[in-house]
């Protein structure tokens, strides 16, 4: 996540030229798996899952993303005219649409917004290659734990519990790999052991969860 300091004016919340500030409620969809990719949008507030969908009708998450976040941006590579995924706001969100052709201009002469991309491109990159790897090593409640630190942004240095909302355990459980029941399970079991709290639909993280990655 980039700091507020270091993002671009086209990303700024404020309407301007060749930008938009769209507002989004929870369950609403931004783009589907198969629309035209002509558009790159900016996370202002909320969350956005990201996902697939084969063609026996089965999902699975990809990612979700938060504050300060880019999203369809894969348009800018390869000449990538239809969506490979579907992008669904899970919380009120507030995002900043650009269209691709903007972008494009933009970015032969904006040597810091293309800086920008870059960095958040590969950190996305980084991001599922990492998930794959704790999906081959890691048991289900390791990777539980490691999605829950992760969409809580967990820093080791502030050491403070972290809310995360409008994340159900259905989204946890495609995220994981694992059965809803089972995640339900897992989360009962954080909970009586104190690492996470429930606050309505707001997941609160302490960094005790941390101990459950270090179990073997």
């Amino acid at each position: 996540m980039a700091q507020t300091s270091l993002i671009p004016e086209i990303f700024s919340k404020r309407e301007g030229p060749g930008r938009k500030l769209l507002k989004f409620q929870r369950g609403e969809i931004i783009f589907r798996q198969g629309d035209p990719a002509d558009r790159i949008y900016f996370i202002v507030a909320g969350r956005i899952r990201l996902s697939v969908t084969d063609r026996d009708g089965k999902q699975a998450t990809l990612g979700l993303l938060g504050p300060n976040e880019l999203f369809g941006h894969q348009c800018l590579m390869l000449g990538r005219k239809t969506r490979v995924m579907t992008a669904q706001s899970v919380a009120a969100s507030e995002v900043v649409m650009v269209p691709l052709e903007k972008m494009n201009r933009l970015l032969e002469r904006d040597s810091r917004l293309a800086k920008f991309v870059l960095r958040d491109t590969i950190a996305q990159m980084l991001g599922y290659e990492d998930a794959l790897v704790h999906q081959i090593i890691n048991n289900n409640e390791r990777r539980l734990a490691r999605v829950l630190l992760k969409l809580a942004k967990y820093d080791q240095r502030r050491g403070r519990p972290t809310v995360i909302e409008g994340i159900s355990h259905e989204v946890l459980a495609e995220i994981v790999g694992a059965s809803r029941p089972r995640i339900s399970g897992f989360m009962n079991k954080f909970r009586r052991l104190g690492h996470i709290e429930y606050r309505g639909n707001r997941i609160v993280v302490k960094p005790s969860l941390v101990s459950i990655l270090l179990q073997r």
